[in-house]
């Protein structure tokens, strides 16, 4: 395994930024270029991808070696780099010469795995990827594909209406990917022996940029993000390692990162579907994919059957995916088998970790899938208590309120291109449209750029269970814009996330019986006399009742008793306290709502969350402004 590079020899002064184009490529690029050759003469019948044979875990998969996947990525670079010379050539009039790096290939793929080998393929003639997600609007993606520069795009699986459209408006050629060249078909036919003789591989070059993605667009227009090669370096020497390291010390029999594959429901748009899959391609290790069309329509039941389905040993997910499954009781053997289950995209609460602990899962949560890169993790309990990984400097924390009594504090973590060698990159080469600072805190850093992402953290001292003395840990407490400040004669501020996940405790613990289940709560309150509350619930999963959606008064006043509980436990003040019955609102299937105001609500949309279920709290205050307005404020 090569390391990736980090230090620049002759530059003895500040982090190395990376190459230019034309520089020769890095040990760390090559060990990303050639990994899948690498691959199959170290370890050619190891197997490097499971993948479903259709939409239902229960059709079966194809398991594609590292060998056969060097024949597939091998054949598919000669018939493309034939395709792409001949039609490049004819929209230029014979002006481009060749394929390879300046060639932008868009992507518009549902389900997105479907061009898995495709990605690898024009990655081997040098060319740029760009993944577009359908799901920021047809306007936005017409805009995109047209920002990126790309003369070709390749579908799959997209409506026939929608493909006709941005055929229109596309100046360039869309075409659609081969029903025999989809993934699993690519596999059989490799297994049987029906392909051509592979040719070899392609000599690497360096594909600038590697790969443009688009920001999420859950707080704007959706921007571009251009990333190079070098970038997906850093770190990911680090990666592996840790990866590997996850199999069991004591128990060979025991699931392992060799011999069953890590499930990975990401689609290739999003940022931290990469960190995962490079790891793969350099360990050869088995990575398993799921048939999921739209990812914003993954649900609990979705996770643990195409887990069980495809036979994983590992797999990614989000804290709520996991706590479902946990309380249902019927999976919980299975979980326990897996050597690891990451989460990430949105904090993990106090009653999740102890379900974690109580039936010993072994759980990470990773904080910050972003551009940055991981930035925080607990490899293990408690898993609220995060810290900086062991490869690069930590972030700088900058205190915003005095000490507390135990000596913790409030801070934020900010990152400088002095301490962070993926800033430093980025901040040098551009593509990513980052909003640099001035760093505000003292010492040698002052001034110089640098960012934070506007979350906020306990900074503590905690018992270590490695090395018996105490550890510096960060404990998620929100971030800027959950502050909610209420209009008094003395103005009171309050962290709605903090409030939020102690009442997604309480509220949880009272809906187990019942045929329901959180899907969202946010707490309103900014520049209101005292605060307000919405509670979105949804169906358990299991078999649903003939209630219409409807509460029962039992119900009702189980969530009022939940707010009630936590308005004590939290110790609210007078105007920050929920007041169940004239300020809360719950919002069921079926287009329901219950409680003052409701009427106002009714089929109308409910509480917006990301692709990562946070919440998308400004676009909640416009929808639910009309009962805000509406609400009876006089006792708080």
């Amino acid at each position: 395994m090569a390391v990736a590079d980090s230090i620049h020899p002759s530059q003895p002064a500040g982090p190395y930024t990376g190459p230019n184009d034309d520089d020769p490529l890095t040990e760390g690029e090559l060990s990303i270029l050639l990994a899948i050759p690498r691959a199959a003469k170290s370890s050619p019948n190891s197997t490097l991808f499971r993948l479903p044979l259709g939409p239902d875990p229960a059709l079966g998969w194809i398991d594609v070696t590292c060998a056969e996947a060097h024949s597939i990525i091998s054949r598919l670079s000669a018939t493309w780099e034939t395709r792409l010379s001949k039609l490049l050539q004819e929209q230029s009039g014979g002006a481009c010469k060749s394929v390879g790096p300046g060639t932008t290939i868009c992507m518009l793929v549902q389900p997105s795995a479907h061009a898995l080998f495709h990605q690898l393929a024009f990655w081997a003639l040098g060319c740029t990827v760009h993944y577009l997600s359908l799901m920021v609007g047809d306007d936005n993606v017409d805009s995109l594909l047209s920002q990126s520069g790309g003369k070709v795009a390749l579908c799959s699986g997209l409506d026939p209406k929608f493909l006709a459209e941005r055929r229109a408006r596309f100046q360039g050629e869309i075409l659609e990917l081969p029903e025999e060249e989809q993934p699993h078909r690519l596999a059989q036919i490799e297994k049987q022996g029906q392909g051509p003789p592979p040719p070899p591989w392609p000599a690497p070059r360096r594909p600038t940029p590697m790969l443009i993605l688009q920001s999420s667009a859950t707080t704007g227009i959706p921007k571009l993000l251009k990333y190079s090669l070098y970038y997906y370096t850093l770190g990911l020497a680090f990666n592996c390692q840790s990866y590997l390291a996850l199999a069991h010390p004591s128990n060979p029999k025991a699931k392992n990162p060799y011999t069953h594959p890590r499930l990975t429901f990401s689609p290739p748009y999003w940022q931290s579907f990469y960190r995962t899959f490079f790891v793969h391609l350099l360990t050869a290790t088995p990575l398993a994919f799921a048939h999921i069309p739209d990812v914003l329509k993954l649900t609990s039941e979705h996770f643990i059957t195409w887990a069980q389905g495809l036979d994983v040993g590992a797999t990614a997910s989000y804290v709520r995916f996991v706590r479902d499954v946990v309380s249902w009781g019927t999976h919980t053997e299975f979980l326990q088998s897996l050597f690891t289950i990451g989460i990430s995209g949105t904090p993990v609460d106090e009653a999740a970790c102890e379900m974690f602990i109580k039936y010993n899962l072994r759980v990470t949560n990773l904080f910050g899938e972003s551009e940055l890169g991981r930035l925080l993790f607990a490899g293990r309990a408690p898993l609220r208590h995060l810290k900086p990984f062991a490869d690069v400097p930590p972030p700088i924390p900058v205190p915003i309120a005095a000490p507390e009594p135990d000596g913790s504090r409030r801070v934020q973590l900010w990152y400088t291109i002095s301490t962070s060698p993926v800033l430093a990159h980025l901040h040098a080469k551009g593509g990513v449209p980052f909003n640099f600072e001035p760093f505000p805190g003292e010492g040698p850093y002052h001034g110089e750029p640098a960012i934070n992402q506007g979350d906020i953290f306990r900074e503590t001292y905690a018992p270590s269970s490695i090395t018996g003395g105490n550890e510096l840990v960060y404990i998620h407490l929100g971030r800027t814009n959950d502050l909610i400040r209420v209009v008094t004669e003395d103005a009171e501020d309050i962290s709605a996330a903090i409030v939020e996940a102690q009442l997604w405790s309480s509220i949880e613990t009272r809906l187990k019986t019942s045929p329901w289940r959180l899907e969202a709560i946010q707490v309103f309150g900014d520049n209101c006399p005292c605060t307000s509350l919405v509670v979105q619930l949804a169906w358990s999963g299991h078999d649903r009742p003939s209630l219409e959606g409807k509460l029962g008064e039992e119900m009702w006043k189980e969530l009022c008793n939940g707010v009630d509980e936590t308005n004590e436990q939290l110790e609210l003040g007078y105007r920050l306290k929920i007041h169940s019955g004239k300020r809360m609102l719950v919002i069921s299937p079926e287009g329901h709502a219950h409680g003052p105001g409701a009427e106002l609500l009714v089929g109308k949309n409910g509480l917006r969350v990301t692709h990562k279920y946070s919440l998308q709290r400004w676009k909640n205050v416009r929808i639910f402004q009309p009962w805000l307005d509406g609400l009876d404020y006089s006792e708080p």
